[in-house]
């Protein structure tokens, strides 16, 4: 059908922050014209595939391709559209495969979404292509409405790749389509909201790293990377953190290329952060968090270089970028743990987790202490259940906190859980994430410093 452009402000869904305008959305397919034009099916093979205009009893016209399940496919491509959100109502009751083709810097890519619960990412051998789970409600025979900012999509797992248009959609599967239509996301500008970048370590941004672990799939997040829904404008949380790295890596920038992740590590560092700061007119807020690498003794981070790291970073943000520093303890493990013959010591973290309350008084800086919040938390759930724990303890004798057979299924609060290597007590899972972001917007919020609720005041 002919494209519409409607170039109009929508109400906000639900995938969209606050205090963001919705412009220039562009109709690309409701199906009231009661044709199939643009639909093409590129792959016939084994043969019955079809694509139809139809009634459904739910939403009138709509369209269905009829296909064998990612064998047949269709294509509605050619629309150049450079907006930045896609949204389309499906219906389906097989496993199937929804791409959004989009044309970037390095060429095109498959943004390819499926009824999976987890993120893929890249492939190892089609690297065009990044996975993407939508859930088993794709699948579930009920008509859904998916929204995607396909920009944001491409820069989760190539960070260094810019978005340039939508060239349309691919489908392979069986499945009815209707208001398929693109958006476009723009700031409102607002002298009341700041920009809020971060550095840190893996807690705070976890490269997008999924594995598979004795059969059984672990996607791990940091809390940066869910900070953003609890902001009024989640385009102002720039995460710029580094897996792996404490306050003296972070200075330089990645240069593994053998490591699978090289793509989530390269060019963050604190030379490129500082130029985005410099580059941004709007001067905000610096979450600096790090600590739980420093304190490894492999890594060789004195008390003395980690406490003059973060005052250096201090000092930069001041008065170089002119934006507000604020000072984040690390997330404490839910217990001491072995690996690999490496003892994570949880007393040399409490240690370093000290340091910064040390440099936040010495500096005049916002503290946000997600140690002492975690520690509390974690110890709060241990005397909510000390009989069991204390009766059935496994693995090591822990600190903080015990882990059981019978509670370890608590933990996928915060963490995945495997029973035959226990449970990633350092790393996040995505509900994890959430919830200690959650911590990071109220601790802003009980602070009674007026920098604390200037950054409340950047919240929901």
């Amino acid at each position: 059908m002919k494209l519409k452009k409607l170039f109009l402000i929508i109400s906000l869904c639900a995938s969209v922050a606050l205090h963001a305008e919705i412009t220039n959305t562009i109709m690309h397919e409701n199906a009231n014209d009661g044709d199939t034009h643009g639909w093409v099916i590129y792959d016939a093979y084994p043969s019955g595939a079809k694509i139809e205009n139809i009634n459904d009893a739910q939403r009138g016209k709509v369209i269905k391709f009829t296909g064998r399940e990612l064998k047949n496919g269709v294509d509605f491509l050619r629309w150049n559209d450079d907006n930045n959100l896609i949204q389309w109502k499906m219906k389906s009751n097989v496993w199937g495969a929804f791409y959004v083709v989009i044309q970037t810097s390095k060429g095109f890519r498959y943004l390819t979404y499926s009824p999976r619960d987890y993120d893929k990412g890249i492939g190892t051998s089609q690297k065009y292509k990044i996975r993407f789970g939508l859930g088993t409600k794709m699948r579930d025979g009920e008509w859904h409405t998916f929204t995607r900012d396909v920009k944001a999509d491409l820069k989760k797992f190539e960070p260094d790749n810019e978005y340039l248009y939508i060239q349309g959609i691919k489908f392979r599967g069986t499945a009815s389509f209707d208001d398929i239509k693109t958006m476009r996301e723009t700031a409102i500008p607002s002298t009341n909201l700041k920009p809020i970048y971060i550095i840190g370590d893996s807690t705070v941004h976890a490269s997008g790293v999924n594995y598979h672990h004795y059969g059984v799939h672990m996607s791990l997040f940091g809390w940066g990377e869910r900070l953003n829904q609890y902001a009024k404008n989640s385009n102002m949380i720039i995460n710029r953190a580094r897996s792996g790295s404490e306050s003296e890596s972070y200075k330089t920038n990645y240069t593994d290329q053998s490591n699978k992740w090289y793509l989530g590590l390269v060019n963050r560092f604190w030379d490129n952060t500082k130029q985005l700061i410099q580059n941004n007119p709007n001067k905000g807020f610096l979450l600096i968090q790090f600590g739980g690498n420093d304190a490894i003794p492999s890594h060789n981070i004195s008390p003395e270089l980690f406490k003059n790291n973060l005052k250096t970073y201090i000092d930069e943000a001041k008065n170089t970028l002119h934006t507000t520093p604020v000072l984040v303890s690390g997330i404490a493990p839910r217990k001491w743990y072995t690996n690999r013959n490496k003892t994570v010591n949880l007393q040399a973290l409490r240690k370093y987790a000290k340091y910064v309350n040390e440099v936040a008084q010495e500096e005049d800086v916002l503290l946000l202490d997600l140690y002492k919040k975690s520690v509390d938390t974690w110890e709060q759930y241990y005397l909510q259940h000390k009989a069991e724990y204390d009766a059935t303890a496994i693995g090591n004798q822990f600190n903080d906190i015990k882990v059981t057979k019978q509670l370890i299924e608590a933990d996928r609060r915060f963490s995945y859980v495997n029973y035959f290597s226990g449970v990633n007590n350092t790393h996040l899972s995505e509900n994890g994430a959430k919830i200690v972001a959650g911590w990071v917007k109220d601790l802003a919020c009980e602070s009674n410093r007026a920098d604390g609720q200037e950054l409340c005041s950047q919240f929901k």
